[in-house]
Formats: structure tokens, C-alpha cells, sequence
């Protein structure tokens, strides 16, 4: 079962358990762990059998140390894109012709735009 968020995780994790059907956390825009918000992230990484978050530092940036070492073994990074349309013209890339590449999104770390560099 899929859960995109803390609000979907914790009320369907017990009858995932009961029917043995594995849970995925997707952290997608977590919170970091003060608070209230600490406590839920503790239950998340306690039922979750998977924690995939949007990009490998996300997990860093939202669990504390010891949330993060509980979590380290169930943990995934999975990049999130989308297919950019076809151009409507495209000519053939003649030697010597720059090399351009692109990105739609938000420059932000969340987005990690030095993955998309490297």
C-alpha cells in the first residue's frame, strides 16, 4: 500500500499489518521532526516497511539523527519527473553545435538541481 503522507500512513497501517500487506511511506513534503510533528515521524518510520522520499538529503532534512538511524534500512530515494514533450522542430545536432540540456522546476534543494547538473 501506497501512502503519500502521515495523514494516509497511520490510520491504514494496522489493517496493513493484519493483512500483511506491506506499507510505503512516500515523505513527499515532510515536515521536520519537532514537536507533535516528531512524534508522528516516529510512528511513520516505526509501521512504515519502506520510506521513499524525493531525493537522497530529504531524509537528513527531516528525521533527527536517531529517527534517521531507525529509518536508514527502510529508506529509498526516488527521484520524481516528468517526460517533457517533444519539441515541434528539432534539426539534426551538427559537430561543433552546443550541447543543451533543460529542466521545468523549481530551483530549490528539494528539487536537487546538482543531481540534474551531474
Amino acid at each position: 500500500m501506497w501512502a503519500t503522507n502521515l495523514r494516509t500512513l497511520l490510520p491504514i497501517a494496522p489493517a496493513c499489518r493484519r493483512a500483511g500487506v506491506p506499507l510505503i511511506w512516500n515523505v513527499w513534503l515532510g515536515q521536520p521532526s519537532r514537536g507533535v510533528v516528531r512524534l508522528m515521524n516516529d510512528a511513520g518510520i516505526l509501521l512504515a516497511d519502506r520510506i521513499v522520499t524525493e531525493y537522497a538529503a530529504q531524509a537528513v532534512e527531516i528525521f533527527t539523527h536517531d529517527q534517521l538511524a531507525r529509518a536508514i534500512g527502510k529508506l529509498r530515494a526516488i527521484p520524481t519527473g516528468h517526460d517533457a514533450p517533444p519539441p515541434a522542430f528539432r534539426r539534426a545536432r551538427c559537430e561543433g553545435d552546443p550541447f543543451v540540456v533543460g529542466t521545468l522546476g523549481s530551483l530549490s534543494p528539494r528539487k536537487d538541481p546538482g543531481a540534474f547538473l551531474r
